[in-house]
């Protein structure tokens, strides 16, 4: 299967929690977001660079919190993608999600801040 370089977001009491695998060093590297719960919607993305291991969290189109991971090995094979639910626990998301938006590239400061200014769009 390959290096255990999983990754995953989730809503952890008021904040966004970015995770990333450690790949074969086996050390797990989680950033925490400041809190999101006001019962606004928020833009969120999360970013993670495997060349030199950047992990990065926008709140609302602006930098937020950053880290390195512990590894920038890729994973070498599909898993599924989970959306709303807790692959390793029978926990739910309880809210609304909206434009959600995966790639295969770490998008730069410029391309989230596009993101937050021109809602349902991509980049390219």
């Amino acid at each position: 299967m390959g290096p255990n370089t999983d990754w995953g977001v989730a809503l952890t009491g008021n904040a966004v929690a970015f995770g990333i695998g450690g790949g074969s060093t086996g050390t797990n590297v989680t950033i925490t977001s400041s809190p999101v719960n006001d019962g606004e919607w928020r833009h969120i993305v999360a970013t993670w660079e495997a060349s030199n291991r950047q992990m990065h969290i926008y709140l609302d189109g602006q930098p937020n919190v950053t880290g390195v991971s512990a590894s920038g090995e890729p994973r070498l094979a599909a898993s599924p993608l989970i959306v709303a639910r807790c692959s390793t626990a029978n926990r739910f998301y309880a809210g609304l999600l909206d434009d959600i938006q995966i790639y295969n590239r770490a998008l730069s400061a410029n391309d989230v801040s596009f993101l937050f200014n021109a809602p349902g769009l991509t980049v390219q």
